[in-house]
């Protein structure tokens, strides 16, 4: 389930009674702050052959994660650092400024002493300032004073040797059965094991279902090697079948504009709408419960779409100027060409331009937006139009491999009220302005933002409700509508659907209306189905995902080769419960300094206000902060998105896996 060796970036070492940070390592990155607001670190560099990080702002800052024991016993901080003249050092933890150190040019071991009651269980914010610019540290420590802090680690790559009284923490998700398999060489050697919780637990069986700090301790020598050290449950691993079945002929791509995941059934059982044709093909298809746009809004969230690239690395965002995809990296059109799918692209997302990419390799590319059937921004383009469109250009190739990317907008602004749903949501009379829809200027929109502030009273939210819902049905009652298409050209059976949407909305939850300014799951959690009963077995799937894995998925079931470039992964595994059991992150992003990950029941944001957890459990609102007092939890999300934010650029899940359960090439390619 989760190999600690390969997991080692985010290990904490453990040196006596304190914490040890290896400041040149990769996994440093875990400690500073997801490095927002902006850096304050320049990681994996080299001083004098050394491996260090070097401050790249002042102050720099880092978050040490102590136990409640390690809070109380620490009275030093001590680091070895290097500077090219005398320095002056000012440090802070938490609430406690410490005294000021002088120290001569080169490198040298300093010590502080901590002031009693300074430190507490979870993360501890220390903050370093340097009188002289491009301080280098290779360690530091958070400990009892000592006058020679312990070096814990004799080696890290290829393999790790621990040095007496060291180990490895790791903050980590506790399936059900679970067991620990280790294995230390050295005369003598043995591994202690320690398991904590937020409620007590201090072993595996009572910590399942939990999030748990568990510790390897090295005991009985001076030095050993961890050979094996894995999380496990029992019964054989899931494997993809050994013969695979046939690759589709045709593939749908459907992004319905602003379609909350809440409000389509088969991703919650009590959504009102009716969607017969979603709840159909959900019976033998696959359901990603937890898919996240990496996008809350269209610009970023098509893009990441379509070039399996994080917004930070495909830069395409909402601005006042569009802002092209790069023709130098991948693209879903182009490899559905070079595929040998006649392409065909039909939507209604004023973003999704041709000129910005989105028609790239298509043989027919329509946007009805910006082709007069709809005003410039956020007109009335209704399913049936783009359903016309579409079924036009292929009636005449239909049995002929294609592709086609279907862009509906119903459940975006404009809402438009309609029959039968809107009678069946909403039976009781209604006399207010959103009888028949629910237009920019009746929700009092922002200008040239997509959202509206103007919170309606109780009977008009309520109608609201009933006419986003209505939209919700009238959409899939075109899903339903192109099955049939599927049935009457006879390809059905060869035709790959995949329904998602490109975000979500708030509806007034947070006294707004609308998309692109906020990182909460009615934003960010879409739907995602996926039906080719040949290679996608029915069944619902738990871990989470991202829309930006849809294209390497596409490539995998056609049974081509998927780009290195791409930095999703397919899901085509996933299906078959590869991977499966162990949380995986749902991330995104909102260009501007904000991020998002939902590990489990537990979701981050971090923006430049600070950072908020939340247990989707019990608070969907996102409205009570955490972070404090579920600090396991905390460090749990924290250690892997700050190494997929100080690594993003360079992340390939195919290659490297999930940033909360890597692949060994992760530690060989990043340290």
């Amino acid at each position: 389930m989760f190999d600690l060796l390969d997991n080692r970036l985010l290990a904490h070492v453990q040196a006596g009674d304190g914490l040890y940070v290896p400041a040149g390592g990769a996994g440093f990155a875990k400690y500073t702050h997801v490095q927002m607001p902006k850096p304050t670190w320049k990681l994996r560099q080299t001083r004098d052959g050394t491996r260090v990080a070097i401050t790249a702002a002042s102050p720099a800052k880092l978050d040490l994660p102590l136990t409640a024991a390690q809070a109380e016993t620490a009275t030093s901080l001590s680091l070895r650092a290097n500077a090219d003249k005398a320095t002056r050092l000012t440090l802070r933890i938490n609430d406690a400024r410490l005294p000021a150190i002088d120290t001569a040019a080169g490198w040298q071991v300093v010590s502080v002493a901590i002031p009693e009651g300074a430190l507490r269980a979870g993360d501890n914010r220390v903050e370093i300032r340097a009188s002289r610019k491009n301080l280098a540290v290779e360690w530091l420590y958070v400990g009892p004073a000592s006058d020679a802090p312990p070096a814990p680690l004799a080696s890290w790559t290829p393999s790790v040797t621990l040095a007496k009284h060291a180990g490895l923490a790791y903050y980590i998700y506790v399936p059900k059965g679970a067991a620990l398999d280790t294995a230390v060489a050295g005369e003598g050697c043995t591994l202690e094991t320690s398991v904590s919780t937020h409620d007590g637990a201090t072993d595996l069986a009572a910590a399942a279902g939990q999030v748990a700090r568990v510790e390897l301790a090295l005991r009985g020598c001076a030095s050993g090697e961890l050979t094996a050290a894995a999380l496990t449950v029992p019964g054989a691993a899931p494997a993809l079948p050994a013969e695979r079945g046939a690759p589709p002929k045709h593939v749908v791509l459907w992004i319905m504009d602003a379609l909350r995941a809440d409000k389509v059934r088969p991703f919650n059982p009590d959504a009102r709408a009716e969607v017969p044709a979603f709840e159909g093909l959900a019976t033998t298809g696959v359901v990603f419960q937890r898919a996240y746009s990496q996008g809350n809004e269209s610009q970023a969230s098509h893009a990441s779409i379509w070039s399996s690239l994080y917004p930070a690395v495909h830069k395409v965002a909402r601005t006042s100027k569009f802002v092209q995809l790069s023709r130098k990296k991948p693209l879903l059109g182009v490899a559905m060409k070079d595929a040998g799918l006649y392409g065909v692209g039909v939507t209604a997302n004023g973003f999704a331009t041709e000129w910005v990419g989105y028609g790239e390799g298509l043989s027919k590319y329509h946007n009805l937006m910006r082709d007069g059937h709809g005003e410039r921004y956020n007109g009335r383009v209704p399913s049936d139009k783009l359903f016309e469109k579409a079924v036009g250009i292929l009636d005449g190739v239909a049995t002929d491999p294609w592709f086609l990317f279907l862009g509906t907008i119903d459940t975006h602004k404009p809402w438009i009220a309609y029959e039968p749903w809107i009678s069946r949501y909403d039976p009781e009379p209604y006399k207010g302005k959103f009888k028949d829809q629910a237009s920019g200027g009746l929700l009092g929109m922002i200008p040239k933002v997509q959202g509206c502030v103007e919170v309606p009273n109780d009977r008009d939210l309520a109608r609201l409700l009933a006419i986003y819902d209505s939209d919700v049905s009238y959409q899939d009652d075109h899903v339903g509508k192109l099955l049939a298409q599927l049935d009457e050209w006879g390809i059905r059976d060869d035709t790959m659907i995949i329904l998602t949407a490109d975000h979500g909305e708030e509806l007034f939850e947070w006294g707004r209306c609308g998309h692109g300014y906020s990182l909460r799951e009615p934003m960010l959690h879409v739907p995602l189905l996926i039906h080719y009963p040949p290679l996608f077995p029915a069944g619902v799937v738990a871990e989470g995902v991202g829309t930006m894995d849809i294209f390497p998925t596409v490539l995998d079931a056609l049974g081509r080769e998927i780009p290195e470039e791409l930095q999703g992964q397919s899901l085509l595994p996933l299906a078959h419960g590869v991977g499966a059991g162990y949380p995986r992150p749902q991330f995104a992003s909102m260009m501007g300094g904000s991020v998002a990950m939902r590990l489990d029941r537990w979701k981050l944001r971090v923006s430049r206000r600070g950072a908020v957890l939340n247990d989707m459990a019990t608070d969907s609102d996102e409205s009570t902060d955490l972070g404090e007092d579920r600090w396991r939890e905390n460090r749990f999300v924290t250690d892997a998105l700050s190494l997929l934010i100080a690594y993003q650029d360079d992340w390939r899940m195919q290659r490297w896996g999930v940033a909360s359960n890597m692949t060994a090439r992760a530690v060989t390619d990043l340290e």
